[in-house]
């Protein structure tokens, strides 16, 4: 394999210069020239994040094989976030994961022919570089073609669901003091459930939301209730009042008679301390060591109900080590059979059964105990997200 070592700061200026259509042609224009490339594939996960498909087509913007993620040497990388090398008859194949900052997007995978070994191949920067680069570049693609949403979906999604996933910022993101995965499923159908956050300086602010109903309606309500929050912390106004500013839209457009529930939050990353506002929301669950249970975060009324309501924040403290998990009632409410739910018990079983779990392994081990409770079907959304507390940066 040639040396990519030196080529690699040519590849950004390129895919910056094509079409969005074509980045992922000169991406396999790039790797041929310079490292002798016999082929090369690009795999992007599903919104369950259940598969990979592989872009193919005269574009290369079409999506052909499909793999499950866990599976093969595309699955494994994806599901390990580590690179994985395959040899079969022409040679050897390097699976290098396509993910920014923890939100994992995808897997390339280049056929390197004869001219490298396994061990070679997984231990070169460069390859780990391309990857890298190409998460940043097709996420910004994204913002300009449909050709990458299309080929990721398995199903069309539904109104509600488009307009619930245009909300979310990312799915995941790492730094030194925490880590954060978040999911909403059945993710091709979703109504009420929404989560958002976002990182400053020394800040960790997240919102979680549940909308009453189901469908279009309750996506609406998520809207406005997430984007006034967004609006309202942008002009730098404190916790309490952006949720008193998203019960006053609502109430203004509904009358009080819609309403969305929420936990919204927000992290001192030099501290560890954490200020929460509970506006009629299932409380989180604290794991931490062995120990999971259901932390006491008093209640306020819903979001909508009132147009003069006022909130309080509850003083936390986050320990290093410490997990926080935050569901929606339609993981703890979903039916195991016609008289009994999945609950807090199984859901903290579940818990304490991945205690020692990375992050995205604690979101799908969730929806794994979920699934085999209740089976496929879910009447209701189900959301998870899941933030692991390493430690303050102070």
């Amino acid at each position: 394999m040639k040396s990519l070592r030196g080529m690699v700061g040519q590849l950004l200026p390129r895919l910056n210069a094509a079409f969005p259509t074509a980045v992922l042609a000169e991406l396999v224009g790039f790797l041929t020239a310079e490292a002798g490339a016999t082929s090369v594939r690009l795999w992007l996960a599903d919104y369950d994040e259940a598969v990979l498909a592989a872009l193919g087509g005269p574009r290369g913007t079409e999506p052909a094989e499909v793999v499950d993620i866990g599976h093969g040497g595309p699955g494994e990388a994806f599901a390990s976030q580590q690179v994985v090398t395959t040899t079969d008859a022409t040679g050897i194949t390097v699976h290098l994961p396509v993910s920014r900052r923890a939100e994992r997007l995808g897997v390339l995978t280049v056929g390197l022919g004869h001219s490298v070994g396994a061990a070679e191949a997984r231990a070169d920067p460069a390859l780990a570089e391309v990857a890298l680069t190409m998460a940043y570049v097709l996420a910004t693609a994204m913002r300009y073609t449909d050709s990458f949403e299309r080929a990721r979906r398995r199903q069309p999604l539904n109104v509600a669901a488009e307009m619930q996933w245009s909300l979310v910022a990312a799915r995941a993101f790492s730094a030194p003091q925490f880590s954060l995965v978040g999911q909403v499923r059945p993710a091709y159908h979703i109504g009420g459930d929404a989560y958002d956050f976002c990182v400053g300086p020394s800040s960790l602010w997240l919102a979680v939301i549940d909308a009453m109903g189901h469908g279009t309606q309750a996506a609406v309500l998520t809207t406005l209730a997430l984007t006034t929050l967004r609006n309202a912390r942008r002009c730098g106004e404190s916790l309490t009042v952006q949720v008193e500013a998203a019960d006053r839209t609502l109430n203004e457009i509904f009358g009080g008679g819609q309403f969305v529930t929420g936990l919204i939050l927000q992290v001192n990353l030099e501290t560890g301390s954490v200020e929460m506002v509970n506006a009629g929301h299932p409380s989180p669950y604290l794991v931490r060591g062995s120990r999971v249970e259901r932390m006491e975060v008093d209640p306020h009324l819903p979001i909508g109900l009132f147009e003069e309501a006022r909130y309080t924040s509850v003083p936390l403290q986050l320990v290093p080590g410490d997990r926080w998990v935050f569901v929606s009632d339609g993981v703890t409410e979903a039916a195991m059979d016609e008289t009994s739910q999945f609950g807090d018990d199984c859901l903290a079983q579940a818990l304490a059964d991945c205690a020692d779990a990375a992050t995205h392994e604690t979101v799908e081990h969730l929806y794994g105990a979920l699934q085999r409770a209740v089976g496929d079907d879910l009447h209701d959304d189900a959301s998870v997200i899941v933030v692991d507390w390493k430690g303050p940066s102070g």
